[in-house]
């Protein structure tokens, strides 16, 4: 049987702020240079018509070389860096958050840095919209610690609703999202 696996909700740049911090403590008094642990594998899943748009083709200009872009074939993308700094695509994720476009950015763990996953999904109506990030194996299934559990646990029954609930992980995926929110027009696979 797997074993169950959820997460803890923490800032998107943490893994950042944790480097800055292991700097500070070895006496440093800048952000430390690139080392190689903030080198670190990423993919991004992205509606495949989002790739049209200026913008979002600047920011991925920006980001430079992928080395694997693999049509899934339900109308996204998975963009892949084998070294994204941070292990996170600052640019291209600001640029579809600006532009209200899902995503899912998957990071893997390496060295200090555990393997994350940041959901987006911008607001709709009257719905607030959703960016959270969470810790993840490193098959990217959330994690979530056991004093986190017995806190949920104290205060409703321990559900796997009640755990993806906690999570606050989106409830339709880039690919749901995606053809809902399709331009008139656009190619969907």
């Amino acid at each position: 049987m797997r074993a169950l696996s959820t997460a803890l909700r923490c800032d998107p740049n943490s893994r950042k702020e944790t480097a800055s911090a292991v700097a500070r403590t070895a006496g440093e008094s800048q952000a430390p240079a690139f080392r190689p642990g903030s080198l670190t594998p990423a993919t991004i899943i992205v509606p495949t018509w989002a790739l049209n748009r200026n913008a979002i083709q600047h920011a991925l200009a920006q980001e430079g070389h992928f080395d694997a872009r693999d049509d899934v074939g339900d109308g996204t993308m998975r963009l892949t860096q084998d070294q994204a700094a941070w292990g996170e695509f600052e640019t291209l994720e600001s640029a579809l958050i600006k532009a209200g476009i899902a995503f899912d950015r998957l990071s893997d763990a390496k060295y200090e840095y555990d393997a994350e996953m940041r959901c987006f999904r911008p607001a709709a109506g009257v719905d607030g919209g959703l960016d959270v990030v969470v810790k993840t194996l490193q098959d990217h299934d959330p994690v979530i610690s056991l004093s986190s559990l017995a806190q949920l646990a104290a205060t409703e029954p321990l559900t796997l609703d009640a755990i993806r609930s906690y999570l606050a992980l989106p409830r339709e995926t880039v690919a749901e999202w995606a053809v809902r929110h399709a331009p008139t027009g656009a190619v969907l696979s």
